[in-house]
């Protein structure tokens, strides 16, 4: 489920896929969690959305903020950039509660 892609400077970023985040996300907490997004704005080149993650944790909730950020692309609309955006927030948020965390640290 971990994939690659071209980053900053002729790196190679490893990632998983949004859905597989989520997925993780169910299992791990039993779908108790949720995401709300407190702003979203439009730049020159994307969108960028912060936000954060609420997880059940025993008898309470753990919160989990983060920003998420997503480029324009010639023949995508808005709505599916900002969306991106908020995914990316999502993924984010949740890979600082150990979700994924070894994709993102370069552990994999």
């Amino acid at each position: 489920e971990i994939f690659e892609r071209a980053g900053p400077g002729g790196k190679t970023l490893k990632y998983v896929k949004g859905n597989y985040m989520l997925q993780e996300l169910n299992i791990a907490f039993l779908f108790d969690w949720s995401s709300t997004i407190e702003e979203v704005k439009e730049t020159e080149t994307g969108f960028w959305v912060r936000g954060y993650i609420s997880v059940a944790f025993g008898d309470r909730y753990i919160m989990r903020s983060a920003i998420g950020t997503a480029d324009k692309h010639k023949g995508v609309n808005s709505e599916d950039v900002a969306k991106a955006a908020c995914m990316d927030m999502i993924k984010k948020a949740a890979s600082s509660l150990g979700i994924n965390r070894d994709v993102y640290t370069g552990e994999v």
